[in-house]
């Protein structure tokens, strides 16, 4: 074969290659601490590389089930790029991983990342972690109105056994931690600036404690349904608490009592269902209270939708 044929495959062979990383990202592996990764490589309109998605992985040779995600490629053309995220059901149903470690590059952890992990007791944010959202399961609606699941939530089904979120957390998503049958507590870091928990977040989950941080804005629809277990719910002071959806603590019939904060504006009915006389419901400020009306003659009293379902104590101006 001539030289300059040589040359001139040696030229198309480099433009295909460099052809295909610019269109498609690259995928590729690589080694951290003896544990194996995947990545997917990220471009910007001007196809310069931005940053690594993990695509999946696998324990190292030695057996060590500890999952402990690299902040950035040991190796590679691009290896200083950052890892900050984790692709979509990139773990489910993984049975190897005992426990998680995520790097503070990471900035979010997509629906069904972590689901089914049933084996997985145990998660652990970096100092100074920039996680801002743990991302909605994704659903439709079908005919009859029934909701069919596509991704489950981010750590559904998973061993968890509890939880410290990192104060840059702002949104848990839908389903995030359903069904998380071991899990019994949930802190955030002091200086949270959590903002909303989802629909179903923990719902049918074993949790048992939570400290709400004063940032809180909102609670989805059965955020908390069917949590039997949960048995305390700590709020910090001068609390922003707005929005309380619709069965937002159905079933939990462990809890004592629940204070709805004086910044509460919107509370949908159903929140307290299947609450029995022998809990309490304390109402901060001035929230309204409620009041008698005559109607065609009848003195009525007037009952908060939202207390429907519920034979609670309401204790109203605490």
């Amino acid at each position: 074969m001539s030289t300059k044929m040589s040359k001139r495959i040696r030229c198309v062979v480099l433009a295909l290659v460099l052809t295909a990383v610019s269109v498609g990202g690259m995928f590729g592996c690589g080694d951290d601490g003896g544990q194996r990764f995947y990545f997917e490589r990220v471009y910007d309109r001007n196809e310069r590389p931005l940053h690594y998605i993990v695509t999946g992985g696998r324990p190292d040779r030695e057996g060590h089930l500890v999952l402990d995600i690299p902040a950035t490629r040991r190796r590679g053309m691009f290896r200083r790029l950052p890892v900050i995220g984790v692709q979509t059901e990139a773990f489910k149903g993984n049975e190897d991983i005992r426990s998680l470690f995520i790097p503070n590059t990471v900035t979010h952890i997509p629906a069904g990342a972590f689901k089914d992990t049933v084996n997985l007791v145990s998660i652990e944010f970096e100092e100074g972690s920039q996680l801002v959202s743990i991302d909605s399961s994704r659903c439709r609606f079908v005919s009859g109105g029934q909701r069919e699941v596509i991704v489950g939530g981010a750590f559904e089904n998973s061993g968890l056994e509890s939880i410290i979120f990192p104060r840059s957390l702002e949104w848990i998503g839908r389903a995030a931690f359903m069904n998380t049958q071991s899990l019994r507590k949930v802190d955030f870091e002091y200086g949270s600036i959590i903002n909303s928990i989802g629909w179903l977040a923990f719902a049918e989950s074993g949790l048992e404690w939570i400290r709400f941080p004063a940032s809180l804005r909102a609670i989805g629809v059965s955020a908390f349904g069917a949590c039997f277990n949960l048995r305390q719910v700590k709020q910090e002071e001068n609390s922003r608490l707005e929005v309380i959806e619709y069965h937002a603590f159905a079933g939990t019939t462990s809890l004592l009592s629940f204070t709805i904060p004086y910044s509460t504006r919107i509370i949908l009915p159903g929140i307290f269902n299947g609450w029995t006389d022998a809990q309490t419901i304390y109402i901060q400020g001035r929230n309204t209270p409620p009041h008698f009306s005559w109607v065609d003659g009848v003195l009525i009293e007037w009952v908060p939708a939202w207390t429907r379902g519920s034979e609670a104590q309401i204790i109203w101006n605490v």
